[in-house]
């Protein structure tokens, strides 16, 4: 074999290939094919960290940190630093939890969906904020997982245990399983799980044997619960809480609910370390959008020596993705607030509305017709009930929404000429 000298970890462009996307570049210095591929896996083996999990047999797995990997957990750290909801008027402490609401809801959505849930973000939103009973399987397992959000928010200063694990097992599958004596317990070596392509039935992944769960668990939230290293052992927490992520869906320990219960355990890893931002982000939402590139960083890392760079790499960059999707939607936000703040200026309304009556005002611009119940509006700020009926009277009491009978309840209606009342072109009737 001809050494070439120089050759790290990464090709010349900085990526880190799998040997599926190494095996069709041109090698560099004249090496073959199979020669850069061994030089490449041999620079990684040299600055690899390695994890104290092992695969069914026994072998390590390890993670790398190139170039690109440092890059992107250097910019979540930048982006989780306090700035982001201080710089935008839109996402005031006043709305901190009308944001955590929504990004709750999004993620119990998204990570239902990524699951095989049939069920609209609408009705999902509306289930949760008017606090109805699902109607559908579709419906509970997003309610299981914004329930599961919940669970995660209120044990997220508490160590990580065995216990709590299929706790939030439970309440993710409530209701969902074909064998509902199974929520929340570790699948038996009678039950035959394995992991399956859907499109075409190939086996992926056969987790450990059933009788090593006890014991991987154990040290699954040893691992978690490692939050002050030696600085030799160091592990950034965005790493720690994606390779946790990775370790669920590994080991497999349940015979349903892997997936979802795995992505709880990220946002639990991630608060428990501090990372407030991520109360607002939904990544599932994201792998929602790419589910083969989830799907193969998961592979590529079991099939190359265990090597979990691949799905920090994903992963890192669904962070990312989500991150930035939360700044847009923050920045849109911000904008339509001022545009309904600037159409009440110099008509009898300015300065008149709090900001979740704003909200309100904005959506019925937007959206006429729409309708929001005393309920719905408590819930999606978080304020009390005599305060939400408070808002919604005052903007009856100013003809800026109608009252209708829904049932055996009552909604609150957008008029259809909303947006010209709020600018003052047209008076109350």
């Amino acid at each position: 074999m001809k050494v070439t000298f120089g050759i790290g970890m990464v090709s010349s462009d900085g990526r880190y290939l799998s040997w599926d996307e190494a095996r069709v570049r041109q090698p560099p210095g004249g090496l073959s094919t199979e020669d850069w591929w061994f030089t490449m896996r041999r620079a990684r083996a040299l600055s690899a960290t390695v994890l104290p999990f092992g695969d069914k047999r026994n072998k390590a797995f390890s993670f790398c940190e190139p170039p690109v990997l440092r890059s992107i957990l250097h910019w979540i750290d930048a982006q989780a630093s306090g700035q982001i909801l201080t710089e935008t008027p839109a996402a005031s402490s006043a709305q901190r939890d009308r944001y955590i609401m929504t990004s709750l809801i999004e993620e119990a959505f998204a990570s239902s969906v990524l699951e095989g849930a049939a069920t609209t973000r609408q009705a999902a939103r509306e289930m949760i904020r008017d606090h109805r009973e699902p109607r559908s399987l579709g419906e509970q397992m997003v309610l299981n997982n914004y329930r599961a959000m919940e669970f995660v928010r209120e044990h997220a200063n508490q160590p990580l245990t065995p216990a709590i694990i299929l706790e939030l097992h439970r309440v993710v599958t409530e209701g969902t399983l074909e064998k509902p004596e199974m929520a929340g317990r570790l699948r038996r070596a009678k039950d035959d799980v394995k992991v399956v392509d859907p499109r075409d039935g190939e086996v992926l992944h056969i987790p450990p044997e059933a009788d090593t769960l006890p014991q991987r668990l154990d040290a699954f939230c040893a691992f978690a619960n490692d939050l002050n290293p030696p600085p030799d052992k160091f592990i950034h927490p965005v790493v720690r809480a994606i390779i946790l992520h990775f370790m669920i869906g590994y080991d497999h320990p349940f015979i349903d609910g892997n997936g979802r219960t795995a992505r709880a355990l990220f946002y639990w890893s991630l608060l428990r370390q501090k990372y407030w931002l991520m109360e607002f982000i939904s990544i599932s939402s994201i792998i929602r959008r790419s589910p083969v590139q989830y799907a193969k960083a998961y592979l590529n890392s079991e099939l190359d020596h265990n090597d979990l760079t691949y799905f920090l790499l994903n992963q890192t960059k669904v962070v990312r993705l989500a991150i930035e999707g939360l700044q847009n939607y923050l920045a849109r936000k911000a904008r339509e607030i001022e545009l309904v703040e600037t159409w009440l200026d110099g008509t009898p309304y300015e300065g008149r509305f709090n900001h979740r009556q704003l909200d309100i005002l904005k959506t019925g611009a937007r959206s006429p017709g729409a309708q929001v119940t005393v309920d719905g509006h408590k819930n999606k700020h978080r304020v009390s009930y005599h305060t939400a009926r408070a808002d919604l009277e005052d903007l009856l009491a100013a003809g800026l929404l109608r009252k209708r009978q829904i049932g055996r309840g009552k909604a609150y209606v957008a008029p259809s000429d909303l947006a010209e009342r709020l600018q003052g072109k047209k008076g109350r009737s």
